[in-house]
């Protein structure tokens, strides 16, 4: 579960990268092709409802399944996903489909503006850069938020698999290292490649603000700051 903010502080975040044992990578490997196609899926909704990827965060949801998920209140809908997956995992997808889509926008608007600057040149000879154009593949690794898997002792747990045709839960083990008790646990991430498998946790805490800048150097007159141009 993700940390809320808290006054007075600031979140920091990591990754452990920890080796997960599984005794079905056939499954998880057919996870994670499943998982593709729904963020496929959703991507392609996004460009054609471009205005969906602009709501705020906590409607996303709200937004988005009405138009594509068919349930006892909406016996039809305009856009039915065709693949069986449970509401959390589709949701991940949903996020998944909207940074990806989200990313080709900002980028896309950039390639707008850089070209209208080279016509503002009267420049006959100047030649445009290819526009950036969304994946044609896609291979994202799985999120796996809580209730897509369960009994973490932190060194196994039971993650849920798609086989191929219906869904099962599995269980795993991975080796982690222990971390200090104020960084709390949150969601995994199941990512493959061709030599191993490794569960990806994000871990999160509050560290007390310092306060600002200008506050911290009125405070300490010996202190120095290093400052770095990363826009180079």
């Amino acid at each position: 579960m993700a940390l809320k903010g808290k006054k007075g502080h600031f979140l920091v975040s990591k990754t452990q990268k920890t080796l997960l044992t599984s005794p079905r990578p056939d499954w998880l490997k057919a996870t994670g092709q499943l998982f593709n196609q729904v963020v496929e899926f959703y991507v392609l909704i996004y460009n054609t409802h471009p205005d969906l990827a602009d709501v705020p965060s906590q409607k996303v949801y709200s937004v988005i399944e009405p138009l594509t998920i068919v349930n006892k209140q909406r016996p039809s809908v305009p856009y039915p996903l065709p693949d069986n997956c449970p509401q959390l995992f589709r949701r991940a997808a949903i996020k998944k489909a909207l940074g990806i889509f989200v990313s080709w926008k900002t980028a896309y608007k950039k390639w707008q503006q850089k070209c209208q600057k080279l016509k503002n040149k009267n420049n006959k000879k100047v030649k445009f850069p290819k526009p950036p154009v969304l994946p044609r593949k896609y291979n994202c690794s799985p999120s796996y938020y809580k209730g897509m898997y369960k009994e973490d002792t932190g060194s196994s747990l039971v993650l849920k698999l798609w086989t191929g045709s219906t869904w099962a839960w599995v269980k795993h083990k991975y080796s982690g290292y222990d971390l200090d008790p104020q960084w709390v646990k949150g969601s995994p991430t199941i990512v493959i490649k061709s030599q191993e498998i490794t569960l990806n946790w994000v871990y999160e805490k509050h560290v007390p603000s310092r306060g600002k800048i200008s506050y911290q150097i009125s405070q300490n007159g010996g202190l120095r700051l290093c400052s770095v141009d990363l826009n180079l």
